[in-house]
């Protein structure tokens, strides 16, 4: 055989490897066996990964080229500014086939509740009120009201829909939606009594997804504590009949929970609609566990025995 005829060995011996037992070998390594165990897969506004992609996606460029399918398919695509959003889509468009990159993503992760705002109301409309379902402190405040609202048809070239639902318009495989809402908006003073309008609505337009998660973020407010001191409570036996009642309220997102689901009902859509009272970015190991103020915890769970 001539030199010109010698068939080139790759010096990586995972490359020696036929493709499908590489592939293999790739599933094994970059997916979880746990659903909801899925790797995290954060691209800051600078192009950099929080975390690092997984040290076998960096051994070279062959092989960082054949597991990102596998490891999209399998991550928590989590973001968090606009800018982040531009980032990560930029990053799905490098591979060769773009619309193969947007096919591989199921999971999607958004921390930031404004990103979802909208200027003013679509075709359906709610006053999303989370002062009500306290019953022995029907007024306790917990921030200013919100308005959920959306399109039953959105459009991703509507530049009127929000950025985030125009980017989940483009995967065709979607599967499962994370969003973490504060019940404290942080607004200026001179807008405290201004209408505030979301956009969720239009997610009924994903006809692949299974499930929405709402992380419904306590912080600054008693609710979060109450409702885990009661779960606490029940499981030990020791609950009262006006205590079941609020946490019926408290997992039903005080109506946005059933609001969003007969939207997907009315399309024939099946989606499973859960409400999480607890911060996102804690819950999901995003943040450091440190930072969890137990001082407010017993705090809110003496509120809570004060009650009837």
């Amino acid at each position: 055989m001539s030199l010109n005829n010698r068939v080139a060995i790759p010096r990586n011996v995972l490359l020696r490897l036929p493709r499908e037992l590489r592939d293999e070998i790739y599933a094994l390594s970059l997916t979880h066996r746990d659903p909801g165990d899925k790797p995290m897969l954060r691209i800051c506004e600078d192009g950099s990964f929080t975390p690092p992609l997984p040290a076998l996606m960096q051994t070279c460029s062959q092989i960082h080229l054949e597991t990102r399918p596998i490891f999209i398919q399998s991550a928590r695509m989590v973001v968090s500014v606009d800018a982040g959003l531009n980032a990560t889509q930029e990053w799905l468009e490098q591979r060769s086939s773009a619309a193969s990159a947007l096919a591989d993503v199921g999971t999607v992760t958004f921390t930031s509740w404004e990103m979802f705002r909208t200027a003013s109301p679509s075709e359906r409309c709610i006053k999303w009120d989370r002062n009500e379902g306290m019953p022995w402190m029907p007024r306790q405040p917990i921030g200013p009201t919100m308005f959920i609202t959306g399109s039953d048809s959105p459009s991703i070239s509507d530049e009127a829909i929000p950025k985030p639902i125009r980017f989940l318009l483009t995967l065709p495989n979607l599967r499962h939606v994370e969003i973490g809402i504060p019940l404290r908006l942080v607004v200026d003073q001179p807008n405290w009594q201004a209408r505030h309008y979301y956009d969720l609505h239009s997610l009924i337009a994903i006809t692949s997804l299974k499930s929405v998660t709402l992380y419904l973020d306590t912080a600054g407010s008693q609710g979060g504590s109450m409702y885990r001191w009661m779960l606490k409570r029940r499981n030990e036996g020791k609950i009262q009949l006006h205590s079941e009642r609020v946490i019926a309220v408290f997992e039903e997102g005080w109506g946005l929970r059933s609001w969003l689901e007969e939207g997907f009902r009315v399309r024939g859509l099946t989606v499973d609609v859960r409400c999480v009272l607890q911060n996102m970015e804690r819950y999901l190991g995003l943040l450091s566990s440190s930072n969890i103020n137990v001082k407010d915890e017993k705090r809110s769970c003496r509120a809570a025995t004060s009650g009837p």
